[in-house]
């Protein structure tokens, strides 16, 4: 963008520096009424509500006695999630979630996997590679001896458990 300096050439005429007349254009006065919005007030006052964003209409918190109706519509009377959620208010797609979540744990403390609270009883994910025996022999066979070198652990735990790849 390159910016040009305009005079007037002393006959009334503007000119920029290279002796070109400017380009015409029509400016809209109506464009920024300043006189509106000096006031801060008045702004205030002639400002339109604010609607609420799909964020804000997400992030309700519903309280355990809404929930607590819902599982008494849905297990004590015999509702469908989507008609147990209508008579309480709270959107269809909520009351099926809340059902499923709540039969899941259910299901999973029927299968043994987790316990009445939320911990669950077995392990998930990645098995360890050292179990207790491997941590156990270091402690064992070097016991308090602090001249112990790496070098020498890995060697012991090699020789004495077979097939276990230990690597610095």
């Amino acid at each position: 963008m390159s910016f040009k300096i305009y005079f007037e050439d002393g006959k009334g005429n503007a000119m920029d520096e290279d002796g070109l007349e400017p380009v015409q254009m029509e400016i809209d006065e109506e464009a920024y009424p300043l006189d509106d919005i000096t006031n801060y007030d008045s702004h205030i006052d002639l400002k339109p509500a604010k609607k609420k964003n799909k964020q804000d209409i997400k992030n309700i918190h519903r309280g355990s006695n809404t929930k607590n109706l819902f599982f008494f519509y849905v297990y004590e009377k015999g509702l469908t999630a989507g008609k147990a959620a209508s008579l309480i208010n709270i959107p269809r797609r909520t009351g099926y979630n809340w059902l499923q979540k709540d039969q899941s744990i259910l299901i999973d403390q029927l299968e043994g996997k987790s316990d009445g609270s939320d911990h669950l009883k077995e392990n998930r994910g990645r098995k360890k590679l050292l179990n207790a025996d491997h941590k156990q022999h270091p402690e064992d066979t070097f016991g308090e001896n602090a001249s112990t070198t790496i070098d020498q652990a890995m060697d012991s735990l090699t020789t004495h458990f077979q097939g276990l790849k230990v690597s610095q």
